[in-house]
């Protein structure tokens, strides 16, 4: 901006301003976008809370109703290897009758590994029902995480409970990411436009 009127920078500074603006905007779906992505990699891919792993599933025995296993979307959880069976590995009472659920010797562990899901680390992520209601977006406060659905909300916040940890709480690494990110690229612009 050397060698210039006092006129001339003014004008400069009046069109950066309004090219920050829109920047600004971009910036915001970006920073969204990049913190919806980081917070649901660590929580429902890679089970960890704000500090540490979420937990480990339980290994307590239990009975799991076979015709109860819905989706997030309310579609059957279908798996040939989930059938019928009590305790003592029938599928049948003494009268004949079909067992309509299955006694799980280890528990919700082996739910998950009998339905094809990992069972090394809690990551809630059974149904996707909480993974597809966290979204990143423009509102009126600003940009905002959350759910989209107030029974997933009430759910996220048993799980903090349940676990006794800070789960669904974006962590200083993920704020300080999108910060460093908005920082590079108003800097970006600036000197582009200076």
């Amino acid at each position: 901006m050397s060698n210039q009127t006092p006129e001339e920078v003014i004008k400069k500074l009046n069109k950066l301003s309004s090219i920050l603006a829109k920047e600004i905007e971009g910036i915001k779906i970006i920073a969204a976008n990049n913190i919806e992505a980081d917070f649901k990699r660590r929580i429902f891919v890679q089970g960890q809370a704000v500090k540490g792993k979420i937990g480990v599933y339980s290994t307590s025995p239990y009975y799991v109703s076979i015709a109860g296993q819905k989706s997030s979307t309310g579609s059957q959880i279908s798996n040939k290897k989930l059938t019928p069976k009590g305790k003592n590995g029938k599928s049948k009472f003494k009268n004949g009758n079909a067992k309509k659920s299955r006694y799980l010797k280890e528990g919700y562990k082996e739910f998950r590994r009998l339905v094809g899901r990992q069972t090394k680390y809690v990551d809630l992520n059974l149904s996707s029902g909480l993974f597809s209601t966290v979204k990143a977006g423009k509102t009126k406060k600003g940009v905002q995480l959350g759910f989209t659905d107030n029974d997933m909300a009430k759910r996220a916040e048993h799980l903090e409970e349940k676990y006794g940890k800070d789960i669904f709480v974006v962590r200083k690494e993920e704020e300080e990411k999108i910060e460093n990110l908005i920082t590079d690229r108003l800097n970006n612009t600036i000197l582009k436009n200076l």
